[in-house]
Parts: C-alpha cells; sequence; structure tokens
C-alpha cells in the first residue's frame, strides 16, 4: 500500500529535507506540500492524504490550529513536526503522539511511517483521535492563559506582558505584581487570577505567592522540607509546605530536602 503524505512547513528547507527523506522510502508519495496553515486545510480536505507531517509553528493558522478546523473525520494519520518545544514535547509524550524533531532524523522518520503503515492510515489516525482530541483540549485551555494584564498606573491603564513579571501576592480582594516595571495593584482575587494564568510558567507556592517559574533564581532550604525561593528581583519568598508538590513537579524533579 502506498502512503499518500501531505507535508506541512513554512521552512523551504525544512520542506527540502522532508522531500528528499521520503524520495528514499519504497510506497510513499508525496501529494502536496504546504507553507501556512491555510493551505494545509485546503489541501487535507481536497486531496485526502493518508499522512499528515504537520509543523507546529506557521504562520496564518499554526500546526494545532490546522486540527481545530479539521473535522476529526477529515483528520488522517498525523506526525508532528517541530523545533525544539518543551511544551509541545511534554504534550505528545505524554499522548503517545509522534512527533519528529527538526532537523529530522531519519531514523525517527522511518520508525514513524512504519508505525503508520503498519496499522493502515485510517486505523492509525482513529486510534490517536481521542489523544488528538485531548490534547487540542489542552491547548485550547493553554491559549486562554492571560499573555498580558491590564493595570492602572496613575491616570493610564498599562499592558504588562506576563513574562516581565516576576510575582503575584495576594492583598484581599485586590493581587499586588511585581514586575520588571514596578509594583501595581491589580482588584483580582489571587485564586481567579491563577485559573488563567499559564501553568507551564506560573506555579502557587504559598496561599498569598503565584511565583513566575523563569524568575526563580535559587531555593534556600528552609525548615519542613521546604524553600525560600529568591527571585530575579531580589524578592524572597517562602514556599508554604502545601505547594511543594507543585513546585516540584514545575522544576521537573525534587530538589534535595533541608536538613
Amino acid at each position: 500500500m502506498t502512503l499518500r503524505v501531505v507535508i506541512a512547513d513554512d521552512e523551504p528547507l525544512a520542506r527540502d529535507q522532508l522531500r528528499h527523506l521520503l524520495s528514499t522510502e519504497h510506497d510513499v508519495t508525496i501529494v502536496r506540500e504546504c507553507a501556512n496553515g491555510p493551505e494545509t486545510v485546503a489541501a487535507v480536505r481536497a486531496d485526502k492524504p493518508d499522512l499528515l507531517l504537520l509543523d507546529i509553528q506557521m504562520p496564518d493558522r499554526d500546526g494545532f490550529e490546522v486540527l481545530f478546523e479539521l473535522r476529526p473525520e477529515e483528520t488522517p494519520a498525523v506526525i508532528f513536526v517541530t523545533a525544539y518545544d518543551q511544551y509541545a514535547l511534554k504534550a505528545f509524550e505524554v499522548r503517545a503522539l509522534d512527533y519528529l524533531l527538526k532537523p529530522v532524523d531519519p531514523r525517527r522518520l522511518r520508525e514513524a511511517l512504519r508505525r503508520v503503515a503498519a496499522q493502515g492510515p485510517r486505523s492509525a489516525a482513529e486510534q490517536d483521535k481521542d489523544r488528538l482530541a485531548d490534547l487540542l483540549r489542552e491547548v485550547s485551555e493553554r491559549r486562554r492563559s492571560y499573555q498580558r494584564l491590564a493595570v492602572p498606573s496613575g491616570d493610564k491603564i498599562l499592558f504588562l506582558p506576563t513574562e516581565s513579571i516576576f510575582s503575584f501576592e495576594a492583598s484581599g480582594n485586590y493581587v499586588q505584581i511585581h514586575a520588571a516595571g514596578g509594583k501595581y495593584l491589580r482588584r483580582q482575587t489571587l485564586s481567579s487570577l491563577a485559573e488563567r494564568l499559564d501553568p507551564e510558567r506560573f506555579v502557587r507556592v504559598h496561599r498569598s505567592w503565584i511565583v513566575n517559574v523563569d524568575s526563580i533564581r535559587e531555593l534556600v532550604p528552609w525548615f519542613r522540607h521546604t524553600f525560600i525561593l529568591v527571585l530575579e528581583n531580589g524578592q524572597r519568598i517562602h514556599m508554604s509546605h502545601t505547594f511543594r508538590d507543585a513546585i516540584d513537579g514545575l522544576l521537573g524533579k525534587r530538589p534535595p530536602s533541608a536538613t
């Protein structure tokens, strides 16, 4: 059986590499090459390929948005192609979805093609359907996260990029924001704010504190196997024992226990 493949990648060199690697595979035919999201959606609907090699980062619509637009019954077997992206790789691995890192390793591509061929394209697509749906639900939730926060500053409203924020401190029905440009007060509870922050970037370490994990400079051992978090702006925040697991999971390993 010949696998009919659509390549979707906005980088000409990446398409060239995939085209070259696929040309060495028996029973593989490239039916279309696409450089952006809309072209990819149109190609899948028109050509009905067995397999879609889908880049995550493309203009107009990225790879996830392509899958959002396609109905489940239109979606072929999918192998994601991506530059290193910690969030994406974790999401794929958790769901056992196939992905290829750029530059593509010929052996990994061959293994992925064989999996699809062995299962049969329709069967492979059907088996991945629920896992893709779960992935897209997570992506949708993640994209609801705040990217910027509006805060009053004198007679103006400032829009702070969340990556510029070191920490959030509860203050009754308000949140004190500690950011690169200073301190700001926003009318919102810490709990409601936590629901809209990117969980890959922000972690609650105390009932009164949320910190940007990228701003953590060091962990100083404290009592009861907890730590003082020292941030890049010099803040020292005591981590509550209740929230120890959250920060351990985010950092990917358990720091050495305090003695």
